[in-house]
């Protein structure tokens, strides 16, 4: 589905303020959309939210970010109905193939996102019938 790249919000559990982009990978992807005809790839996965806003949800933050600096308006994505557990999974796995990122701040962000997802109420624990519930523990 073609969408404009302004309509686009970055994944919700994503920190980008803590856990930045990095610049180095963002200039290259923006080298690599200027040197080829397609320019972008349409193999970046959204969501469309409660609202009716799309976020990303997989391959995109930094081909995101190139795209726009590479003056493209809109591109097209692969649109697929995903929970916010799913959204929390992809981040998960998608960071750890970052090689550029280190395994505590891979962690670290996925925790926090973790958390504040529970604490939000937007995930929920499953809790087996038969778990010991005196060892439960809350965000």
């Amino acid at each position: 589905m073609r969408i404009a790249l302004k309509d686009i919000k970055p994944n919700p559990y994503r920190d980008l303020e803590s856990y930045p982009l990095n610049q180095r990978k963002v200039d290259g992807l923006v080298k690599s959309i200027e040197a080829t005809e397609v320019g972008f790839w349409d193999n970046v996965l959204v969501r469309k939210n409660a609202e009716g806003k799309y976020e990303l949800a997989s391959g995109g933050h930094h081909r995101l970010a190139a795209a726009m600096q590479a003056g493209l308006k809109d591109a097209d994505f692969i649109v697929k109905v995903i929970s916010n557990e799913d959204m929390l999974k992809i981040m998960f796995l998608e960071n750890q193939q970052d090689v550029l990122r280190t395994p505590v701040s891979i962690l670290m962000e996925n925790m926090e996102a973790t958390v504040k997802a529970l604490a939000a109420g937007s995930i929920a624990v499953e809790v087996k019938d038969k778990a010991n519930t005196s060892l439960r523990r809350y965000a």
